[in-house]
Order: structure tokens, then sequence, then C-alpha cells
């Protein structure tokens, strides 16, 4: 579906849902973090772990950064265990300062709402979360297959991700994938993030190349096709759910005239030569 992708010189891709599994590994830390609490407590897992993660959003957008995170890109279940460690812009500082306190007060409204409103637990399972994430950066099967198919026929490759710097680049290294690419954009380190044209052409910048010559790979339709789109380049929309799985809102969003859509990263290939 879509349009034509075609020899493309630059291949821009996102990370998170696109590359490595975001949602899946966070949902595995907290399962493994609620397992023994959840059974000498009486709790059901999926319930706390859905309570925490109601508290985490509500806090999140309450809190006195959520302007600069909606236009970064930096989502509530990160900040459950970004550190925010490199950076000395005052968002960025303050997030520092705000992280583990939100992580702490968010565990502690979650496991209330179930029934179990216990402070120092709840710091624990703060803490232990933010281990339990970290160690699970993990791609989806056909990734760095295809990643180094595309190396081999002589593309150059990009990682254009939203988010915090160190949290960001923490996925890129844990997940093994950094060596991969030539470059990595990460929207903390700019000031600006997608679907603003001016973080992709920057990306394309970095390789001397023209926005025509580069496609953008992701899981977004506003952030990564809409703003490729609009940015001049080509774009592939990667709908792993096979149902246009990233959904805007409430409703179904079809990707707009001139995307493709793949499954997954598999087709890529044959869409390039």
């Amino acid at each position: 579906m879509g349009g034509e992708v075609g020899a493309a010189a630059v291949v821009i891709f996102d990370l998170d849902e696109t590359l490595i599994y975001e949602h899946a590994s966070t949902a595995a830390a907290m399962a493994v973090v609620l397992a023994d609490v959840s059974a000498q407590r009486g709790l059901v897992a999926a319930t706390v772990m859905d309570a925490v993660l109601a508290a985490a959003r509500g806090l999140w957008r309450a809190g006195p950064h959520s302007a600069y995170c909606q236009r970064i890109g930096i989502a509530s279940w990160e900040g459950l265990w970004a550190s925010f460690a490199e950076g000395d812009d005052p968002d960025t500082v303050g997030l520092r300062a705000f992280a583990p306190r939100y992580r702490r007060l968010a565990w502690r409204r979650g496991l209330a709402a179930c029934g179990c409103d216990d402070r120092d637990l709840a710091a624990l399972l703060s803490e232990r979360f933010v281990y339990e994430r970290a160690v699970r950066q993990v791609c989806f099967p056909e990734v760095l297959e295809v990643l180094v198919a595309l190396r081999a026929g002589g593309r150059t490759l990009v990682m254009l991700t939203n988010g915090d710097r160190d949290l960001q680049r923490r996925k890129a290294v844990g997940s093994g994938l950094l060596p991969l690419f030539d470059h990595v954009v990460i929207s903390g380190e700019l000031g600006v993030g997608k679907p603003e044209a001016g973080i992709f052409l920057h990306a394309v910048g970095l390789v001397g190349a023209r926005p025509e010559d580069a496609v953008m790979v992701g899981d977004s339709i506003e952030r990564d096709v809409r703003g490729a789109l609009g940015a001049g380049l080509r774009a592939v929309f990667v709908d792993r759910g096979g149902t246009w799985s990233t959904l805007e809102g409430a409703e179904r969003v079809d990707p707009p005239a001139g995307a493709r859509v793949v499954r997954d990263l598999r087709e890529l290939p044959g869409l390039l030569a």
C-alpha cells in the first residue's frame, strides 16, 4: 500500500517499537517486580501494573516538565526508570531531581489503589523496576539481520528517536544496535522532536544527503510517517500488529498517501532495491 520507496541511499529508523520492544519490555519488567509481592499480599499483578502506570500518567502530565516531555517525546513509563543523567539544560536538570520522587509516588499511588498503601514497599519496588527495565533492551527478531543486510548493500543507516538523550542511548547500547548505525539523532539532544521537520533535516544533513534520497522507517503515523513526508523524505510505516496498530487518539488513523506499509522489517530490502 502507498507510494513507491525505491532506491534510497539513507535509511532512517525510529527506535522504540520499530527496532526494539518498548511496551512489552516494560510489562515484562513489571511482571518480575510484582511476582513475589502479588503472592505475598494477595494482589493481582496485572491490576497493580495498570494502577501504577495510570498513576504515573497522571503525575507525569501534572508535573513541572510535561510540556518539554511532550515536545521531546518522553513517556510517563520511561520516567519510571530514566535517570536523566546527561545534559545541563533546565528541563533535564529538573527531571533529574523530579524522577526519584515521581517514581516512588507513582508506585505508592498504584499500590494504594489496589488496597496496599505501603510507602516502604513502594520505594523498594520503584528501585527494583529501574533495574529490571534497564536490563531488557530486546530487538524484534528480524532487526539485526535486516540492518546488517542494508549496510552490506551500501546503505547509510541513521537512528532517529524521540526521548531523553541518556535513556535512548542506553537502549541503543543495551540492544546491541549502536555499532550498526552511522549516526544517532535523539530529540533530547536537539531540543526538538519528531514530527518537526527540523529534526529530519538535521538527520539527513549529517550524512550530506538530500531529503528525497532518504526514507524514514517507523511505527508512528504522526511522528514518523507524516513528519518525514512533511520534511521531503519518503516513509515506511511499520504496522507490526497488522491492523494499523499505531493509533493517534481513539480512532484508527490510516497512513497518508505516499507511505508504504510493512508488517515487519524483512520487507525493507525488497522495497529499497
